[in-house]
């Protein structure tokens, strides 16, 4: 199963505002509309005092999942982002990459657009301080030849270093760098413990299988060494695990690796370590 990780934020407006007509106890509506395939979120200022709504505090209000076609049924797609939409999967998980132009002189500009990001947000009125979690637009702007106008197509194969946005530097964070690793652990196999593979000095890497929504089930953390370190899982079938979060404190890399839904394994590599033996993440 793949959780697209998008949250539903909902603040109250207090004060001098009245609820909106068919708005949730205890909250006001807010709307968004689809736009190419991305929300547009525009959540009411919050006033002295006014907390947040329930809706945005339940455990997995927000979440939109993918359950893969069985046997048994074909694929569903559920949650708040599809239910935006009037054909659920065909325009939910349309691209919505797209460029337009603006200005026609020596050169053509453009201004852009590819797949949105996800903004954290720390709202520190109404309360105590608190994260709100949500796409944001990935904008652009390109500067190219008369000759040949970009379309929404040729745009895909703009190279990244063409795209300008000076702007994104003042509110976004660079990724943390990847650990030389491999994680492994089959369960289907009868693996009773995940292991840690590396030739680095890692530090305190936590290991915590997680739920459907990505609750930790367990926590351990241990110091990873040069060579192999192993962490014992206990797991069973309906016990509700359905992946691994592997933390490396040293970096502040967060890896989350879903067990899978026919054969239940993680088999992952990351910053480029090579292990003898390791494989690209199918079932050995």
């Amino acid at each position: 199963m793949r959780k697209l990780g998008l949250v539903a934020v909902a603040l109250v407006a207090c004060g001098d505002r009245a609820p909106a007509p068919n708005a949730p106890a205890g909250g006001s509506a807010s709307s968004s509309e689809p736009i190419q395939g991305q929300a547009a979120v525009a959540p009411r200022h919050a006033a002295p005092a006014c907390p947040l709504a329930a809706v945005g505090s339940a455990a997995g209000s927000g979440d939109s999942e993918m359950e893969p076609g069985t046997t048994g049924g074909p694929p569903t797609y559920t949650g708040w982002w599809f239910d935006l939409f009037r054909h659920r999967e065909l325009d939910g998980l349309a691209p919505n990459d797209f460029i337009a132009s603006f200005f026609t002189g020596d050169t053509i500009a453009y201004a852009g657009e590819t797949e949105p990001e996800l903004g954290v947000f720390v709202v520190d009125v109404g309360g105590a301080p608190r994260l709100t979690v949500g796409p944001v637009a990935t904008a652009y702007e390109y500067q190219g030849p008369v000759a040949k106008r970009v379309d929404d197509a040729a745009a895909k194969d703009l190279p990244a270093a063409e795209r300008a946005a000076p702007w994104a530097a003042s509110y976004a964070v660079a990724a943390s760098p990847e650990p030389r690793m491999l994680v492994k652990w089959w369960p289907s196999n009868g693996d009773k413990a995940l292991t840690v593979q590396t030739d680095a000095k890692l530090g305190k890497v936590t290991i915590e299988p997680f739920d459907h929504h990505r609750v930790a089930m367990t926590s351990q953390t241990k110091t990873v060494k040069p060579g192999t370190t192993s962490f014992a899982i206990r797991h069973k079938d309906g016990d509700g695990m359905e992946g691994v979060h592997v933390k490396v404190a040293s970096s502040g890399f967060d890896g989350w690796y879903e067990l899978g839904e026919v054969e239940e394994g993680v088999e992952v590599t990351t910053g480029g370590f090579a292990a003898a033996g390791s494989g690209d993440g199918s079932a050995p």
